[in-house]
């Protein structure tokens, strides 16, 4: 069953799908501090009585504001509520304020390699990590910098040898490694793929 869309000036558009199993809110446009209220509302109407699952792949632009909103208003508050197909907006403000585990975790790369994703033997970037003097969650930073879009722990296990990332997402991780090897003026670089 699909509800009338919830819209306002700002394009932010809200659409209810319900199904026996599931209440699924699907958000599309800037979540932010003048969204942010309604998509509130409809969670705490919504979640009282069902689980719920909001639908991000629409959302254009995040702020502090939205975060909450996709909470239903505060952490913790809907046990049952979870984020599914999570815009890349979404994925970097969840990942540098460290709440990815709210994500359904059907991540957009495979775990396991193939043709066109860094094998591996990436076992090296823990290492070059090591002496870049860079912890897990500050090259991650880093990363997200970037314009990474892969999980936390799946960068942390692709620096492991335990996963690949797609070449692209690898080389960003390369060049997080890189710039830090060029502050400390160590000549070290970690060639990319």
């Amino acid at each position: 069953m699909h509800d009338q869309p919830t819209t306002n000036s700002s394009g932010f558009l809200v659409s209810v799908e319900t199904s026996d199993v599931e209440t699924v809110l699907v958000v599309a446009g800037e979540l932010d501090m003048a969204s942010a209220p309604a998509l509130v509302a409809l969670v705490r109407k919504v979640g009282a009585t069902e689980s719920i699952v909001i639908d991000a792949a629409g959302v254009t632009f995040v702020d502090a504001s939205g975060l909450r909103g996709l909470l239903g208003g505060q952490p913790g508050a809907f046990p049952g509520l979870r984020l599914r197909n999570p815009s890349p907006p979404v994925v970097r403000l969840l990942g540098l304020v460290g709440m990815s585990y709210l994500m359904e975790r059907r991540s957009m790369f495979d775990r396991t390699p193939r043709n066109g994703t860094a094998n591996n033997s990436c076992h090296d970037l823990a290492s070059a990590r090591s002496r870049a003097q860079l912890s897990m969650e500050a090259l991650y930073v880093r990363y997200i910098g970037l314009g990474g879009l892969a999980f936390s722990v799946e960068v942390a296990d692709h620096c492991r040898g335990r996963s690949s990332l797609p070449v692209p997402e690898h080389n960003k991780v390369v060049q997080a490694i890189n710039e830090r090897f060029l502050e400390l003026g160590n000549s070290e670089r970690v060639p990319f793929l």
